[in-house]
């Protein structure tokens, strides 16, 4: 996270997350970040298994920090990472999170969820998970499939541009001769602070 408060001249950064002790891919195209109405800023990833490294994207969960505004981006003390939905090896995983923030603690988490197939790559569903509690140790959330209509098919290595394991040059080749999913759909609040959606 990067703050400025002279209108950009320059810069302050903070590291929210961390997982390079551990291998594990965090953010996995987007990391999605925001205010609350008290000016705490948060941050929500999606975060593979522990053991699974690039490109092996499969089985990610959706986590989300937060941290109370400080002067500098320098200064910003994050908090431990707080979980919408588990980590799942054996599962396809989860993917493109976006986050909607209200009032302190209020936050509608908004993901891609793999649903495996027999014989057959994973379909994905566009997913959200609420809470109303986000700023507690162990927050409440209720989560709920938006929509029956897949967003797409595929590992979530293959919708992340990730089909080719080819050691160092895996990104270069990965860009050339993968196909994608989209990464970005919207997600905004109403003045009534409902989450409004729009997705492939």
């Amino acid at each position: 996270m990067s703050q400025s408060n002279d209108g950009g001249l320059t810069w302050s950064n903070s590291l929210a997350v961390d997982d390079a002790a551990t291998g594990q891919i965090v953010s996995m195209q987007i990391a999605y970040a925001g205010l609350d109405t008290a000016g705490n800023v948060y941050v929500a990833y999606p975060e593979s298994p522990l053991g699974k490294q690039y490109p092996n994207y499969e089985g990610a969960g959706v986590k989300y920090k937060f941290a109370s505004p400080t002067e500098t981006g320098a200064d910003l003390k994050w908090s431990d990472a707080r979980t919408f939905a588990n980590a799942d090896p054996n599962a396809p995983g989860h993917v493109l999170v976006h986050v909607a923030i209200g009032d302190p603690g209020q936050i509608m988490g908004v993901y891609w969820t793999g649903e495996p197939q027999q014989g057959r790559d994973p379909v994905w569903h566009i997913t959200a998970a609420e809470t109303n509690n986000g700023l507690d140790a162990t927050p409440a959330v209720t989560e709920a499939r938006i929509s029956e209509i897949p967003t797409d098919v595929g590992t979530a290595g293959q919708l992340m541009g990730a089909c080719v394991d080819a050691g160092p040059v895996s990104g270069v080749i990965s860009g050339l001769a993968c196909d994608r999913s989209p990464d970005v759909y919207g997600i905004a609040l109403t003045q009534d602070c409902k989450t409004t959606i729009v997705w492939p």
